[in-house]
């Protein structure tokens, strides 16, 4: 049976490091299924579907069903916490999304997805997305701020959006993405558990550079992940979170073999 609804949707490309070996290759594609279908908001009636080409994905997570106009749960809300989960436990694996979320109608049949949203998705991914982060489309805000089917039925639009805002963050470039490092902090049970996280982030893209030894799309992604990284470590040290052996230890330091310091003569 054929459809064509409106649905939050997701395109990205898998950015995979070159020592990302098949068992590891496996584990990634296993860790999207598990997280952009296991929640319980996203199983039984409220269906999601995941749809692959080589090292892409695309994601619709439909809105306008019979169980989301009688009691809106905030879907794009969930779907954005389910993002933040998948990138925090792919970048363990050396592995990123890249692409953008966004809202539209699509069509979907028998594994076949397009549409007006999967075209926007699809070509804003292609415009915007050149690092590891997955951006946030300015109209999907734009429709929670004005549509109560994407806010949750207790929430004001202001509510529901100071709820998403704690899960993004605002690139020099003024576009909105999903910001797993900060997100991760509300989604562990326990500051030990928070910092062991970004202890682990830190070591595995260290021991990615380790590798580099030219200029090329490795290196760009690896140098923007260890600003990214470095900057929030930095923000949990301001805000008296980290002490200064903390954030010494959480830092990713070094240089890449295709990175150059000018020394101080």
């Amino acid at each position: 049976m054929s459809y064509v609804r409106r649905s939050v949707v997701v395109a990205a490309d898998i950015l995979e490091t070159s020592k990302l070996g098949k068992p590891l290759r496996q584990q990634v594609l296993q860790l999207i299924l598990q997280h952009l279908r296991a929640d319980p908001t996203f199983s039984g009636s409220y269906e999601s579907n995941v749809y692959w080409l080589g090292n892409s994905l695309a994601f619709a997570q439909p809105i306008d069903i019979e169980v989301n106009r009688i009691q809106p749960v905030g879907l794009p809300f969930y779907a954005l916490v389910q993002l933040v989960r998948l990138q925090a436990n792919l970048s363990l694996l050396g592995t990123w999304l890249s692409g953008v979320v966004t809202i539209g109608s699509v069509y979907s049949e028998s594994g076949i997805l397009f549409g007006s949203g999967f075209d926007r998705a699809q070509q804003l991914k292609n415009q915007l997305t050149h690092s590891p982060r997955l951006v946030i489309d300015s109209v999907l805000l734009h429709a929670i701020e004005n549509d109560h089917l994407l806010r949750n039925a207790n929430h004001s639009a202001q509510t529901e959006l100071s709820y998403i805002q704690q899960l993004l963050h605002r690139g020099s470039d003024a576009l909105w993405f999903i910001d797993y490092l900060q997100a991760m902090e509300r989604q562990l049970p326990s500051t030990i558990e928070y910092l062991s996280f970004l202890q682990s982030h830190a070591q595995c893209i260290m021991g990615l550079r380790e590798h580099i030894e030219e200029l090329d799309r490795e290196a760009m992604l690896l140098n923007w992940l260890t600003t990214y990284h470095n900057e929030l470590v930095h923000t949990l040290w301001e805000d008296e979170k980290l002490s200064d052996i903390q954030r010494d230890s959480l830092q990713i330091t070094g240089l890449t073999a295709a990175e150059y310091d000018f020394a101080v003569f």
